[in-house]
């Protein structure tokens, strides 16, 4: 089991078998595989023989997805603005279309993150009127969950030592908990913040810190005075990185990705679009195409102190690090490098899928 990490202690694997731009979510299955999302199909990974393959299940009917989750021997597969999800059987490749509840305004379901607790998984709906979406297993109709405190923009959510789930919100930030066993909200932790977007978050004796995703900074909260506290700055933001997101956490410290895109995302919860503007993609702050970064941004919560976890040189290319997970005590990063030539502007294109992971494969 991973206590401390280091640059050092890492492994990286580039499968040049799979070709693929900026992968998206991913989970790990019973058998110890990893299935990330990929435009419209999947990528599977065995991390001890740092094998890759893309596989596209029939069920998916060329679909675009993100939100992952295991549960049990399957995976349930959420896909965009959509009614339904894919629930699929990685050991014997069946896949079957399965329905989400209904919704009242006839509107769909836009899900772009889940979290696997108390064997359950709990899916985010982003849209008006979303909730939380309880699946107890694969194949069945999710329960919907409404938020008892408006109409937040639930994201994502971390769960917390003690089994609940701690989930930001967007817009006027506050801070959620929900316990998953009784499947109800217990408590909302309201903030002064004004944020556009909120993706990655750490837990540590009591203290949240959240993520302001396009300011540069993480914002604590003391969850058992019910008190926000002094924003955190992070350094280097606008100059190396204009966006903090999604990452893991190993004891006292946070790992966070990094992207050069320096502007505020945000999502029109009515039409479900993006708010981006024009000639977004080079709207970085090296102004070359937008791109995840080589490397984590690190924060200890003991210390205080920032650090980057970074991955080693490639030399045909520059590494696009982009998910991770910490599961069973292994750490797993994913993304692919972009072909580069040295001394040129870093592009965006396909290129040989990679994981950087806490152990080594076999091979």
């Amino acid at each position: 089991m991973v206590k401390a990490l280091s640059s050092e202690q890492m492994f990286f694997c580039r499968m040049p078998k799979v070709q693929s731009g900026r992968p998206l979510d991913f989970c790990v299955d019973a058998d110890g595989n990893l299935w990330e999302s990929y435009g419209r199909s999947l990528i599977m990974y065995d991390p001890r023989t740092a094998e890759a393959a893309q596989v596209t299940p029939h069920a998916m009917a060329g679909r675009v997805g993100n939100a992952l989750a295991r549960l049990g021997d399957e995976m349930a597969f959420f896909h965009y603005q959509a009614n339904d999800y894919t629930a699929i059987n990685p050991r014997t490749g069946q896949s079957r279309r399965c329905s989400l509840p209904s919704r009242p305004d006839g509107d769909v379901h836009d899900i772009w993150f889940c979290v696997e607790v108390a064997g359950k998984v709990l899916a985010f709906d982003r849209g008006l009127n979303g909730g939380v979406l309880v699946l107890d297993r694969a194949g069945d109709t999710p329960r919907k969950i409404a938020c008892p405190y408006g109409d937040p923009e639930m994201v994502d959510g971390m769960v917390l030592p003690d089994g609940r789930v701690m989930i930001p919100t967007a817009g006027r930030m506050s801070l959620l908990m929900f316990d998953p066993a009784n499947e109800i909200f217990t408590q909302e932790i309201q903030s002064d913040y004004e944020i556009s977007f909120t993706w990655g978050c750490m837990f540590h004796e009591g203290i949240a810190y959240v993520a302001d995703t396009s300011g540069g900074r993480l914002l604590p909260c003391d969850t058992r005075a019910a008190r926000w506290l002094e924003p955190i700055p992070a350094p280097h933001y606008g100059r190396l990185y204009g966006y903090i997101g999604q990452g893991f956490q190993v004891g006292s410290r946070g790992y966070f990705n990094l992207d050069t895109w320096k502007g505020h995302e945000g999502i029109d919860r009515r039409t479900h679009r993006l708010r981006m503007p024009p000639g977004y993609r080079t709207h970085t702050v090296d102004g070359q195409p937008m791109r995840f970064l080589d490397r984590f941004l690190v924060f200890d919560a003991e210390t205080g102190k920032f650090d980057y976890l970074v991955s080693p040189p490639q030399p045909d290319g520059v590494a696009e690090l982009c998910y991770s997970k910490y599961q069973h005590g292994k750490v797993f990063i994913t993304g692919h490098v972009i072909p580069t030539t040295p001394g040129e502007p870093v592009g965006y294109g396909q290129g040989d899928y990679c994981v950087w992971q806490s152990f080594p494969a076999s091979r």
